[in-house]
């Protein structure tokens, strides 16, 4: 629930306190986790969940008090035509925050924030996300969008962003006029000497809830925006406070110029009596305005307003977001395709790669074995038999990758890649070592999928080996 008191703060603490709507409690301290609060590590995510098995896929990102779960419906109408990855962050819809940050921690540093976006690009290796469509909702999720969008071009194959506004705008104190925009350390110094410990340490509940999104907002479905505004609702006000607070705080003005990814801003039209009623005379700025500032400055951003929609633009209006994720992806793939080699269907074929470029192999950890007894001399042949038996199944393209393991406490000796599919090949190449049949070396094997491309890897090596052994 955000604080809307922070359109502009100034102005709308002059706003509200003319209305005697603010209230303040100075035995508050909602900038630290209620007592006995329990955390999660920083750096995790609250939840995962994977939905669909269509070609493409989406990385969706739920907004400010919100989760994946919350675009269930959504993600259930489009699950043959993408694969969705959705996600709830630490904290909102029953999961755990991280612990708060040490004091004196400038909001300006996005703890939160930045921890989440490492998180999320652990999440696109993990789970073998190939360029994916961010989608990023209300605030935090949007800010994540476009920061992974900028910081890891590479990863992310475009953006669609929801129901959010680019940045929380206000006015440089330097300038009396307010058309002067704080830059990145006032900003920052002034969430952490003026509106955090002033005015969100105290705020209370009933002023906070007053003066929030108002459920109307959300959707136009009138139980749906009731059902969405009490599910933010629930998440501690804490929580949703410090998201806030680094969000204001936060400076990614550069962002949007250099975008390099296709990215589509979805704007809610909302309705003409929540445009036009004062008590709500923020969404106009927030919503609209602010996204003027933002048009033009990249060719790759397009900012289109969508006509009777909320925040919960996938609610209301799924055929445009469906429309927007599918010029997302297509400008996705003519962006790769731009930077990368065409598709080489004999070379795919010669290395027996599938669709992604992948295929099955085996990885063994030789281990040290029961045998260690050995004279000096039957070691040796041992070992020179072992050395050649590797040569023998690289030359035969039944060995990829092969290497010695540094000191250890494991007891792990070298690490092979057999280009086999299954643990019973493994194991009969495996049994052609001597080093392995004389007990010397013991070893574990596993299935595993990884590029098709490892098995040009010796050919590669014999070019660079000066040794030519």
């Amino acid at each position: 629930m955000k604080s809307v008191l922070v359109a502009m703060l100034a102005s709308a603490l002059s706003l509200h306190a003319q209305s005697g709507a603010l209230q303040l409690d100075t035995t508050l301290n909602n900038l630290q986790h209620a007592p006995g609060y329990r955390t999660a590590p920083l750096g995790t995510l609250g939840a995962v969940v994977e939905r669909g098995n269509g070609p493409v896929d989406v990385l969706l990102i739920p907004g400010w008090g919100f989760g994946a779960d919350d675009f269930e419906a959504f993600m259930q109408a489009n699950r043959s035509r993408y694969h969705f990855v959705a996600v709830t962050l630490p904290g909102f819809s029953g999961t755990a925050a991280p612990p708060m940050p040490p004091a004196g921690t400038s909001y300006g540093e996005g703890t939160w924030t930045r921890a989440a976006e490492d998180a999320l690009v652990r999440l696109i290796a993990e789970r073998g996300l190939r360029k994916p469509v961010v989608i990023g909702h209300f605030v935090v999720g949007a800010q994540l969008a476009i920061r992974l969008a900028a910081d890891h071009p590479a990863l992310v194959g475009g953006v669609v962003i929801l129901g959010a506004e680019p940045m929380r705008y206000f006015a440089s104190r330097r300038d009396s006029s307010g058309r002067t925009p704080a830059g990145r350390e006032e900003r920052a110094a002034s969430v952490d000497r003026f509106q955090a410990p002033r005015w969100y340490k105290y705020v209370t509940t009933q002023t906070w809830e007053t003066n929030n999104y108002a459920p109307s907002q959300y959707s136009s479905d009138s139980a749906r925006a009731a059902a969405l505004w009490a599910r933010s609702a629930r998440v501690p006000m804490p929580v949703m406070i410090r998201y806030l607070c680094e969000f204001i705080a936060m400076d990614f003005t550069d962002a949007f110029a250099a975008m390099t990814v296709p990215t589509e801003v979805l704007v809610p039209s909302f309705t003409p009596g929540i445009l036009a009623d004062p008590k709500q005379s923020y969404v106009k700025p927030l919503f609209h305005d602010a996204w003027e500032t933002v048009r033009g400055t990249s060719p790759r951003v397009t900012i289109s307003r969508v006509g009777d929609s909320r925040i919960f633009v996938t609610d209301d209006q799924p055929a445009a977001v469906e429309a927007a994720m599918a010029r997302v992806a297509k400008g996705a793939r003519e962006n790769s395709q731009e930077r990368q080699p065409p598709y080489d269907a004999a070379l795919a074929k010669r290395l027996g790669a599938d669709a992604r470029g992948m295929k099955r192999y085996v990885l063994v950890m030789l281990k040290t074995g029961p045998r260690t007894d050995f004279a000096k001399d039957e070691l040796h042949t041992l070992l020179t038999g072992h050395q050649a038996n590797i040569k023998r199944l690289a030359h035969e393209g039944k060995l990829v990758v092969a290497g010695p393991f540094g000191d250890n406490t494991h007891g792990y000796e070298g690490i092979f890649i057999l280009n086999v599919a299954t643990q019973s090949e493994a194991e009969a190449l495996l049994k052609t070592d001597p080093a392995i049949a004389a007990g010397r070396f013991a070893f574990e094997a596993v299935e595993w999928y990884g590029s098709a491309a490892l098995q040009e890897t010796v050919a590669i090596h014999q070019r660079i080996d000066k040794t030519g052994r």
